[in-house]
């Protein structure tokens, strides 16, 4: 076996094109193809797998050790595989590209989704008790880490989106859809969606033309609530003939509708309602901006996509196509090794813009085995589906504007409506989750010094500790110790507990030692005489 065969073979395993590197019985390919794709499920690079399968199969394994050419093609059955490395933001329009198509027929090259590799435990401060102790929130002690908020305008709700992503966006890539611009958080890279970047709706994660067309006609339904079924039929036919042909996106498909509008067919009026319905999608200048967003880019690092200058129905559009791309990411990647190890979180401030939605449900249902995070805001509990509500391990409930959402929230928490009634302060929050309901009044983020509510002052103390003014607070190594040991009673997550320790001291210095020395007094008076 010569290098240049060598180079070419390997060449050929990196770029998954097994039939052409082995010209044996089907069989043989099979077991290679199979032997890579262990390997690269384990984390072993295109490379590495590519030497492997070649000294498996050499008779000189050592030949299998030259050097492999970079690859820029490489094809779309191995490229799902491959880590996702921070690709340019801007892409030129799936499906939309120009050049002539081969005789054969067309090609249309469609990007395949990366596989995020790490996932993380995470855990959130959230809040205070009205009494100072610390909310906390471990996605480990969790069913899942999907989070439903719901609370009436100037309740808080934005401030808790605020908090969550700011926690959460510095330790795993996170997506902020804001539809209102107000969640813009510092580390977060803006993208606005409109007339200078855009999406493509047609460009679906699905693996063929006639399921992509499908769930295209599924988000129309929901942007475009007003579609009958024989309309519908109409969109999906010619989407269908459109994504078969070389262009596939939307300007293509209004083209096509206007001439079936046309012409002489029994559908004229069908069509006629439809391009009517359709009209501010079709207007709308982000699906027929030039540079198209790659969904891959918004797999590593926090982003935040301000959509405010979209109306509803491209809102829509928009999300619920990018969370498509989402879901086909994280579930390429296989599920994640334990519960509470999370890959990405995504964040919505408007849940009603989906209500009804089949990928929200799908996401509920499916997608926390495989490491997804999710938080959606609304005013009304009505606005989550059953399916949200059923498939929700968090549940947040901020204050209400009536009566009749006083009592829907308190439903929805099983507790009594007076409660909920007593949430009066904007950030003073109901929390359900696996721990049971607890109490809380949201703190804004980045958290600041002083906490919201004032340290009580402890017995023996004449004055509760001031905070320090600036420079890194230091701790008594042993009054930390205990604070650990003693804070784990209450959590089962060790750098919770050390977190609402250093919250403790950071405030009282000897706070342990006050507590240990309360604690024993009041034994002490306790303790029967004789």
């Amino acid at each position: 076996m010569t290098r240049r065969t060598v180079t070419e073979r390997l060449l050929r395993v990196v770029e998954a094109d097994f039939y052409k590197m082995l010209g044996r019985t089907p069989k043989q390919p099979q077991r290679t193809r199979d032997f890579v794709d262990e390997l690269l499920a384990n984390g072993a690079s295109a490379k590495t797998s590519a030497r492997a399968a070649c000294a498996a199969d050499a008779e000189d394994p050592t030949v299998c050790a030259v050097p492999i050419p970079k690859t820029p093609n490489v094809s779309m059955a191995r490229s799902k595989h491959q880590p996702f490395e921070s690709p340019p933001v801007f892409t030129k329009p799936c499906c939309g590209a120009k050049s002539s198509p081969p005789k054969s027929g067309p090609v249309r090259v469609r990007e395949a989704p990366p596989v995020i590799r790490s996932a993380r435990e995470l855990s959130l401060h959230l809040g205070q008790t009205e009494q100072g102790s610390s909310v906390d929130w471990s996605a480990a002690e969790q069913t899942n880490a999907f989070m439903l908020i719901t609370g009436g305008s100037g309740s808080g709700k934005s401030e808790l989106l605020r908090s969550i992503g700011g926690q959460v966006g510095a330790e795993i890539p996170t997506i902020i859809f804001d539809v209102h611009g107000d969640l813009t958080l510092p580390g977060f890279t803006s993208h606005r969606l409109g007339k200078s970047l855009g999406v493509n709706p047609l460009n679906q994660p699905a693996p063929d033309v006639g399921q992509r067309v499908r769930e295209f006609v599924s988000t129309m339904r929901i942007a475009v609530p007003g579609l009958g079924s024989r309309q519908q039929l109409i969109l999906s036919e010619t989407a269908r003939e459109v994504c078969r042909a070389e262009r596939c996106d939307l300007g293509e498909l209004r083209k096509q509708l206007q001439e079936q509008q046309g012409s002489k067919s029994a559908d004229r009026n069908s069509v006629f309602g439809l391009l009517a319905s359709l009209d501010v999608v079709f207007g709308e200048p982000v699906f027929e901006a030039t540079n198209i967003l790659d969904p891959r880019v918004l797999l590593t690092g926090a982003h935040r996509l301000d959509l405010t200058q979209l109306v509803r129905p491209a809102q829509v559009l928009v999300i619920e196509t990018l969370l498509r791309w989402l879901f086909e990411a994280i579930r390429s990647a296989g599920p994640v090794s334990s519960r509470g190890l999370l890959r990405v979180f995504a964040i919505c401030d408007e849940a009603a813009l989906l209500r009804g939605s089949e990928v929200l449900d799908i996401l509920f249902r499916e997608a926390r085995k495989f490491g997804l995070g999710m938080a959606l805001a609304s005013q009304l509990a009505a606005d989550f589906g059953p399916a949200l509500r059923a498939n929700a391990g968090t549940i947040f409930t901020l204050r209400a504007n009536s009566a009749a959402e006083v009592n829907a929230n308190a439903r929805e928490l099983g507790i009594s409506p007076v409660l909920v009634g007593k949430l009066s302060r904007p950030g003073q929050a109901l929390l359900r989750d696996s721990s049971g309901i607890r109490a809380a009044q949201i703190e804004r983020w980045p958290f600041k010094q002083p906490t919201l509510f004032p340290t009580q002052t402890m017995v023996g103390s004449a004055k509760p500790a001031k905070p320090a003014k600036s420079g890194k607070t230091t701790y008594d190594p042993q009054e930390l110790e205990v604070g650990r040991r003693i804070e784990l009673e209450h959590t089962k997550n060790p750098k919770v507990a050390e977190r609402i320790a250093k919250d403790h001291l950071r405030e009282i210095p000897d706070y342990y030692s006050r507590l240990q020395k309360m604690e024993s007094e009041v034994f002490r008076r306790k303790k029967p005489q004789g």
